[in-house]
């Protein structure tokens, strides 16, 4: 750790709990001082070099570059200067996740040696600040990362401290980017999330709420824990990554409360209404069952008194909207029975759901004032929030932990409906796909036809056409592929052109467009790379074909001539002589003819590498993700690598096999492919066993 962290790491351990508090609070004032005294620079920086960037808008382009990057380093700059008590907090969660991935040897010789302090006990310590009123993070606001190891532990810690038996109510809040979610969270408890125009909560955050002894009893819950996320839809995340991002975000913190409200800014709730819509298939396509969560719509800064009557039908148009979006999502994840409106996926009722909050401001500044409708509109969500939840079931804090785990490895594992803005993207998506793979398994099929033909054409030569009918095969696959878009070009002009949702499909029209012109490349690749082997291997079979008829011709004339010489100088009355004589004459004559090369000798070891390093099984295997990490030794083909394949005897039978049977094919001219699958097949058998 730094040395700053290390001395804020020695108080957190060794201070006494009652102080470590006060601690805490007077670091934050130390930082927001910091802050109020760095930032009013910075910004006028930012000022000064706008108004110099458009004074050069019509110079060269490297000027114009040059006070880009001006404004991009003071932005970084303002950015890394926002330090506050949530960045320690982080900072004291990654000290402590590397601590508990350490080996135990290796920890303890840290901390009797260097260390004053034992970084374990970080997770009572925010467990404790928790309870005194600190905001603890649960989403890395910065890479959108929930660190799951140090937040159970601190959930664990404070579960010890208040007692596993504890009911809780968990309450959160999501919507567009500076639409008042803290402030109403603040206004409606009393609490002090951090608030300011733009961007000024990432990720989220969690406050505590103990409830007085005579409300429990009433309510039927111990504690009240809030969930204060970022804004959605942030203008620094714009494009696909935004969407992601944000339908994670919704999906788990709509999942892990029992009551989210949905902030609205005015009255126009399109943004919202497209995030619940990805939140619904996410929730479908969920392989874990989740008590059903309950939502309230609050718009803000709508003061017209009559509001609620008279957006009537906009209340139904929404709900409308939803059940519909619900039943097609169900049909897509084949769950009609299950799913068929909006309320079945999150509790919902249109009538009594939706609030309209007023302006919180009054007045102009100076003399702005706060809103007394805005203040009666807070207290009346607040007891609306206490008695929605009674007569229900509360979960305790190892519950909800065990859920929050659940929930973001679900979200973790879903790597497709969150990159969509709204289910009729998805729809959409799902439409092309399957067009694109009826296309790709066509062009496969197709293509394997194709490839039979050419093989048996090639089978079918003799040696000196081999190359000639080569040439003539490839340049009939090129004029091939040229005039095989017709129907690629047919799944262009419907999708982009003629279909109605064409707006929707426009995004990915370059993107399909490759993805077209990449499988025909792929396929063409291919075939002739199959071709090009088989006409190796012919071309060598015919080359030994015709030396052995060579050799065969030889031999007849040998036979011949010896046969002649012996008619003239030996008796045949005398065998032993004659067998004598052809023996020595063999023995030569044999010696002579195996110096001739029929074809040159291959290098097994070196080929058996080469096939096994690039083979697309190696892909598929975990042990094998980083061939790098492997050394092949050539004398015996022995594995030396991971641990998985430490024990090298287990499959030395198999390798003496697979290289026995290798070079039995080469001698006749082919390579044993079937044994290099039954190696791949047993060496997965080997990693399942390990």
């Amino acid at each position: 750790p730094s040395f700053l962290l290390s001395k804020i790491l020695d108080q957190c351990c060794n201070l006494k709990p009652d102080k470590i508090n006060i601690f805490f609070q007077l670091l934050n004032e130390h930082l927001n001082e910091i802050s109020r005294r760095v930032f009013p620079t910075l910004y006028e920086r930012y000022k000064m070099q706008l108004k110099e960037s458009d004074l050069i808008a019509t110079e060269n382009d490297s000027k114009q570059q040059e006070a880009k990057n001006s404004l991009t380093e003071i932005e970084d700059c303002i950015t890394r200067s926002s330090l506050g008590i949530e960045h320690i907090f982080r900072e004291l969660g990654q000290v402590y996740e590397a601590y508990r991935l350490c080996d135990e040897r290796i920890m303890k010789y840290q901390l009797s040696t260097k260390l004053k302090y034992d970084p374990i006990l970080l997770s009572g310590v925010v467990a404790r600040l928790i309870l005194q009123g600190h905001s603890f993070e649960i989403v890395n606001g910065d890479d959108n990362h929930v660190p799951l190891t140090w937040v159970s532990d601190v959930l664990n810690k404070l579960s010890e401290i208040i007692g596993t038996q504890k009911k809780l109510f968990v309450v959160s809040v999501l919507g567009i980017q500076s639409s008042g979610k803290s402030t109403l969270l603040n206004a409606m408890f009393g609490i002090n999330f951090p608030v300011s125009s733009g961007r000024c909560t990432r990720g989220v955050f969690l406050q505590v709420i103990p409830i007085k002894q005579e409300l429990i009893n009433q309510i039927g819950y111990d504690f009240l824990f809030l969930l204060d996320t970022e804004g959605l839809r942030a203008p620094e995340l714009s494009g696909s990554l935004s969407y992601k991002r944000d339908n994670e975000l919704a999906t788990f913190i709509v999942g892990l409360a029992d009551l989210a409200l949905i902030n609205i800014k005015g009255e126009n709730h399109s943004e919202v209404q497209d995030i619940l819509q990805i939140t619904i298939i996410a929730f479908m396509r969920m392989r874990m069952t989740l008590k059903k969560p309950k939502c309230i719509f609050v718009h803000q800064n709508v003061g017209d008194i009559q509001a609620k009557t008279n957006l009537m039908i906009a209340r139904k148009n929404l709900i409308d909207t939803l059940n519909e979006m619900t039943l097609c999502a169900a049909r897509q994840e084949n769950k009609e029975l299950e799913f068929s409106q909006f309320c079945d996926v999150i509790e919902f009722n249109p009538e009594e759901d939706v609030l309209y909050f007023p302006g919180i401001f009054e007045g102009e500044p100076p003399m702005t004032s706060i809103s007394s409708g805005y203040v009666e509109k807070a207290q009346e969500l607040r007891e609306k929030i206490l008695i929605s939840c009674q007569n229900k079931r509360f979960q305790n804090l190892k519950e909800w932990r065990r859920k929050l785990s659940e929930i973001w490895n679900s979200v973790l594992k879903e790597n497709f409906v969150f990159s969509y803005r709204n289910i009729l993207e998805v729809n959409a998506r799902v439409e092309l796909d399957s067009a694109l793979c009826g296309w790709h398994s066509n062009l496969i099929q197709d293509m394997t036809s194709v490839k039979s033909e050419f093989i048996n054409r090639l089978y079918n030569v003799e040696y000196d056409s081999l190359e000639t009918t080569l040439q003539e095969i490839n340049n009939e696959l090129n004029t091939m592929i040229a005039g095989s878009g017709s129907y690629s070009n047919h799944i262009i002009d419907y999708f982009f052109i003629q279909h109605e949702k064409k707006a929707i499909f426009e995004q990915w029209r370059f993107n399909t467009e490759q993805f077209f012109s990449i499988c025909k490349e792929k396929e063409v690749q291919r075939i002739r790379e199959d071709l090009e082997t088989i006409f190796k291997v012919e071309k060598q079979k015919q080359e030994i074909h015709a030396k052995s008829i060579n050799c065969r011709r030889e031999i007849v004339s040998e036979v011949r001539r010896l046969f002649t010489e012996l008619k003239e100088k030996v008796s045949f009355d005398a065998p032993e002589s004659v067998d004598d004589l052809f023996d020595n004459f063999w023995t030569k004559w044999n010696s002579s003819f195996h110096n001739i090369n029929f074809f040159n000798n291959p290098d097994i070891s070196n080929d058996m590498q080469q096939v096994f390093l690039e083979s697309p099984q190696l892909k598929q295997l975990d042990v094998y993700s980083s061939r790098q990490e492997y050394i092949i030794d050539k004398t015996n083909f022995k594995l030396v690598g991971r641990s998985e394949f430490d024990e090298i005897s287990k499959i030395i039978p198999v390798q003496a096999e697979f290289s026995y049977y290798t070079l039995m094919d080469y001698q006749h001219g082919k390579f044993s492919w079937g044994m290099i699958k039954k190696f791949f097949q047993i060496g997965k058998q080997h990693n399942k066993a390990d």
